[in-house]
């Protein structure tokens, strides 16, 4: 279960997609329609909040804290926590062959450097997949030295990219997305369908973005 309070909009989102009257909520959730009608209408509870979300996770549904929720479909997998990086990042380490292209996109070079553990302090991270993996990232925002130097980089204005961050590796795919505790979370997806659009919005990104140039001290070096 997630570990933040949900809202009255995502009680009513969640019931939508799941096709439940408030009636049936109440009964799934073992609580009142008074009740779950107050709480659609902003009443916070916790107690009550933990309950509805209970049933409404066992019916089918997934919440994420920026007020998002889908249905939950077999073959995702959402990670979260302050282990969800290193869960991630052995489900990449084990899906995605050596040699393997890794490919990136997101607005935010921050978001990228947090999704792989990386921190100002600490590259060692990236380092040690970039022996393993090549890296293809197209990103929104002035790349990091140390995701210049390991990865391909290519801008693109961000008015033109899709506002989720995903990684696409194997045959999988993740969104990821900064937590309210301060980690990443992400949401996997081992969907062929689903990888299969991200590998083509990758590449039509790709094509039409500019490479970026790395200064290095002998010289010059593209990412191209």
């Amino acid at each position: 279960m997630t570990m933040f309070l949900i809202t009255a909009r995502q009680i009513k989102a969640a019931r939508g997609l799941l096709d439940w009257s408030q009636d049936e909520l109440a009964a799934a959730s073992g609580l009142s329609g008074a009740t779950i009608r107050s709480l659609e209408a902003g009443s916070i509870s916790p107690q009550s909040l933990r309950k509805v979300q209970a049933a409404l996770e066992g019916g089918g549904v997934a919440f994420c804290d920026n007020q998002g929720v889908t249905l939950r479909q077999r073959g995702t997998v959402c990670l979260e926590g302050r282990d969800a990086t290193a869960r991630f990042l052995a489900d990449l380490e084990g899906r995605t062959a050596g040699g393997s292209t890794v490919r990136i996109v997101s607005q935010s070079t921050a978001h990228i450097m947090a999704a792989f553990g990386i921190t100002a302090g600490d590259t060692k991270p990236l380092t040690r997949l970039a022996e393993k993996f090549d890296f293809e990232c197209v990103t929104g925002s002035a790349p990091s030295e140390g995701l210049l130097e390991d990865f391909s980089v290519r801008y693109l204005p961000r008015q033109i990219m899709n506002p989720s961050s995903v990684i696409i590796y194997g045959d999988s795919a993740a969104i990821f997305r900064p937590s309210t505790i301060g980690t990443m979370d992400y949401c996997v997806f081992h969907i062929l369908s689903f990888v299969g659009a991200w590998r083509s919005e990758f590449a039509a990104l790709w094509n039409s973005a500019i490479p970026v140039v790395v200064p290095i001290k002998a010289g010059i070096k593209s990412t191209a």
